[in-house]
């Protein structure tokens, strides 16, 4: 039924105090009108029973119907993006837990120091690109990845750094966007197989972590040259608080928090961005890591291990237990009350995500049904018609649900074993707000699938791996939701092979040779763009050197930057797509008599040698295979692959070349004539070893 008419007087939520014996504490305050009025439902938060250590304080001071979404002015968008979803985290080899805790002397110069002198030098480069390399310039366009080098590595930018008055600083460091130079990586990296950051050499990438900790250490180096002599501003801080949780890095966020701020006379200054910032930088720490991407699932040995004083590398991103992540979320969610300061959509996906990490799913429904009146409980028993009306918020409310409510949902439910809940709670909220549903989070609904549809074995059942099991049919399921109307999501080649994955487990040959066949034509038709953008990027980097000395110290252009930056995501999509490519056909074709293919000899003698050669370009030069009268070896199967896909593994080699040099801190006109130079010697010896013995691909995958 819909509550524009309900009475005008609510009860607002209990909580618990930090201590039990205290019991509960119920609040009885008056309430608005709640469909279109300026303050949703908020019914008690019902029972949390995993802790009651630490429930949730009534939610009045944060709840507000209508007022505009405020901008940090510390965070200036560069350009367009969609800040929609959950930030995951490092691994804690990347456990930087000192690296924002040096000493510093923070006393302020009387005044603030004036900006160094900057030199007028400019120059025109190549046809149509000007390498501005005063400093004004550069601070002026505010280009992030030339900014960061820029105050990194030339004399000039340091100078700034230690001289600059604090609103000169400020601007000039929140220009460094960790959404423009980190974010991206992040959902590239998430299928890519930690192999490739070790071998092929040609097809060589550098490791999630070590980009993470990059940046970090840049960051960290920036602040420390700053703290010598100025405190930090309230911008600065933020915005450090701002990286950590795009980072994923929790102990950053705690320095910063616990050290940076109080020392620099802040924590009054604080708002509800740099509390949300802190909550998701220590609610999604080591989640992006590839040791912990795949370890946040919630079964009771995994909660114990966290709960360990030592846990492992691989389950050391959050703590669970009466010290854990969720008390350590709710005592910050207090603090806000008692500053009076209100909370916003991110806020509640925050305390959401913490009490969904300590399999809290109780609480989790709870903020649903205070904040934006979804009783799940009730949905999973009656029809939609006979549920309530969500609470309605206008545009521009910081409560208006988007696409991070729903990632969030699908996060926390599908991390519980609850992936038929978080379907069903996706679906409804998207359609109760008129919501689209964005890619990555159907991606991330698919992953929770295939988890918790894969078969366990007795003993691998036994530790809890077997809860919340569900049907393999649950994969088709969501594939033809998402593919079909209104939603029209174009499955990519991740998307491919993993079906392809669930139906070689159910031992359906001919329906996931098709996946696979998708998957190759999706990989050729986008094959090609990673070498375009290398042959521009080569171009434009030919054009330059031409026209300055190979000892210039000025800054590259930032024209030079971008098409590095779409090289480098180009290259590494497409060396993921055929990684992923290579692992699907090879498992597919390895040890198995598929029931479709009729008797063993019929798979063993016709149908394995016709996928072999079918798919030779995706197999090693040479290998052999066992049947039921001995073993088969097939050699020299490079001449079949350089046949079919000569191109294409020429690309490979020439894409991974270009990637390994020109990744890398290449700031100044020196930098890229060394890099050039390199390249350049590389490239002549592989042609050379290339004509003297064919490219393999055994360690592809």
């Amino acid at each position: 039924m819909p509550r524009t008419g309900l009475a005008h007087s609510r009860t607002f939520c209990s909580y618990i105090l930090s201590h039990p014996d205290q019991g509960a504490l119920l609040t009885n305050l008056p309430r608005g009108q709640l469909m279109r009025g300026s303050v949703p439902s908020l019914g008690a938060f019902s029972s949390l029973t995993q802790q009651s250590s630490s429930r949730i304080p009534h939610l009045k001071l944060h709840i507000l119907a209508r007022h505009p979404r405020s901008k940090s002015a510390s965070i200036p968008e560069r350009t367009p993006r969609v800040q929609q979803r959950c930030l995951h985290t490092i691994s804690s080899l990347y456990s930087l837990s000192g690296i924002f805790s040096s000493p510093s002397k923070n006393v302020d110069k009387a005044g603030d120091s004036t900006p160094p002198a900057i030199s007028t030098h400019s120059s025109v480069v190549g046809e149509d690109v000007e390498a501005n390399s005063t400093l004004e310039d550069i601070l002026e366009q505010a280009h992030p990845e030339r900014v960061l080098f820029t105050l990194l590595s030339t004399a000039e930018g340091r100078r700034f750094v230690a001289q600059a008055s604090s609103a000169d600083f400020e601007a000039a460091f929140c220009s460094i966007d960790p959404w423009y130079l980190i974010e991206p990586f992040k959902d590239i990296y998430r299928y890519i197989k930690p192999s490739l950051t070790t071998q092929p050499k040609y097809r060589w990438i550098r490791a999630i972590e070590e980009r993470l900790e990059s940046f970090a250490e840049q960051l960290k180096e920036i602040t420390d040259l700053r703290r010598d002599g100025h405190r930090l501003t309230k911008g600065v801080c933020t915005h450090l608080l701002h990286c950590a949780r795009v980072l994923g890095h929790g102990p950053m966020a705690r320095q910063v928090w616990q050290i940076l701020i109080p020392e620099d006379g802040l924590q009054q200054d604080l708002d509800v961005h740099a509390y949300n910032c802190y909550m998701e930088a220590i609610c999604w720490a080591n989640a992006f890591s590839k040791t912990e991407q795949w370890r946040l699932r919630v079964i009771p040995r995994l909660l114990g291990i966290r709960r360990s004083e030592n846990p492992p590398s691989d389950l050391s991103g959050h703590r669970t237990g009466p010290l854990g992540l969720r008390h350590e979320t709710l005592v910050y969610f207090r603090r806000m009350v008692g500053q009076k300061i209100e909370g916003n959509e991110e806020t509640f996906t925050n305390l959401m995500v913490a009490m969904g990490r300590e399999g809290d799913i109780t609480g989790a429904k709870s903020i649903l049904k205070s904040v934006y009146n979804i009783d799940v409980d009730l949905l999973l028993q009656v029809d939609e018609e006979e549920v309530e009306t969500p609470t309605f918020y206008e545009v521009g409310s910081p409560l208006r649900p988007t696409a991070r409510l729903l990632y969030t949902i699908a996060h926390v439910f599908g991390s519980n074993n609850e992936i038929g809940l978080a379907l069903k709670l996706v679906d409804f909220v998207s359609r109760q707000y008129d919501l689209r549903i964005p890619f990555n989070v159907w991606m991330h609904l698919f992953d929770w699938a295939m988890v918790l549809s894969i078969w366990r074995s007795a003993w691998k059942k036994k530790q809890g791996y077997g809860t919340g099991q569900v049907p393999p049919s649950i994969i088709d399921m969501i594939w033809t939701e998402m593919t079909d109307e209104p939603h029209n999501i174009k499955p990519d080649v991740a998307l491919h092979t993993f079906r392809a994955r669930s139906f070689r487990d159910r031992l359906l040959l001919r329906e996931s040779l098709e996946c696979i066949q998708s998957a190759r034509l999706l990989f050729e038709e986008g094959r090609g763009e990673a070498e375009v953008h290398g042959r521009a990027l080569l171009d434009l980097t030919d054009r330059l050197l031409e026209r300055q000395p190979a000892y210039s110290q000025h800054v590259l252009p930032a024209e030079w930057f971008d098409l590095r930056r779409q090289f480098i995501f180009s290259s590494l999509i497409e060396d993921r797509d055929l990684q992923l490519l290579i692992i699907s056909i090879r498992t597919t074709l390895q040890g198995r008599s598929w029931p479709e293919s009729g008797k063993y000899k019929e798979w063993e003698r016709r149908r394995l040698p016709n996928l072999i050669a079918d798919f030779a370009e995706y197999l090693p030069n040479s290998l052999a295979y066992r049947t039921r009268d001995g073993l088969v070896e097939i050699e020299r199967l490079e001449e079949t692959r350089f046949r079919v896909a000569k191109s294409g593994i020429a690309m490979s080699y020439r894409n991974g070349l270009l990637r390994a040099h020109m990744d890398r801190n290449i700031v100044i006109f020196k930098d890229l004539f060394a890099a050039r130079k390199s390249l350049r010697a590389e490239t002549e010896e592989t042609m050379r070893n290339r004509r003297r013995s064919p490219p393999r691909v055994e360690d592809a995958s």
